[in-house]
């Protein structure tokens, strides 16, 4: 197995839903079903996606395709707002919720750079371990948990993935 390089974060920012749809504002708690609550025993799910892209510069990312990520994420989110939520146990309830229903809730979106081997991650069989840096964590605490986080890496001159866990 070869050594997985670590990555170098640039920036971890919250994105929040797009103001621009009425019910940005309104509160909001969504009640888990069975399946969900029983698939809470498990660790959250990840996943990465590849995009090949040879010629992309740091500066290209940083003023193109970052900021495209980022407002259709916002976007997204205005559409989909649990996702922006967190999930949380009301002490006057019997089980948990996923609210949303303050102006700080949104995704942590995590910005890094790698050189890694970009070839090798994305069209070869490798360690699950060496994907671990490419995917964010969960913020967790004893009283709430965030629904959903994303990372975006940038390989320079090799392409980007982008990780997510929920």
């Amino acid at each position: 197995m070869a050594s997985t390089k670590p990555v170098n974060i640039l920036e971890i920012c919250h994105v929040r839903p797009s103001s621009t749809s009425p019910e940005s504002s309104t509160e909001l708690s969504l009640p888990l079903i069975f399946s969900d609550i029983f698939n809470l025993k498990f660790p959250p799910v990840q996943g990465i996606f590849f995009y090949k892209l040879t010629e992309l510069t740091p500066t290209f990312f940083n003023s193109v395709v970052l900021p495209k990520v980022k407002h259709s994420l916002s976007l997204a989110l205005s559409q989909f707002r649990p996702l922006a939520g967190n999930l949380t146990w009301p002490p006057s309830s019997t089980k948990p919720i996923i609210t949303y229903n303050t102006p700080e809730d949104g995704i942590k979106l995590t910005v890094a750079e790698s050189s890694a081997d970009f070839e090798r991650l994305y069209s070869e069989i490798h360690y699950a371990i060496e994907s671990h840096p490419y995917v964010p964590n969960l913020s967790i605490s004893d009283t709430i948990a965030s629904t959903l986080a994303i990372q975006i890496t940038l390989f320079p001159n090799k392409g980007f993935c982008i990780g997510h866990t929920h």
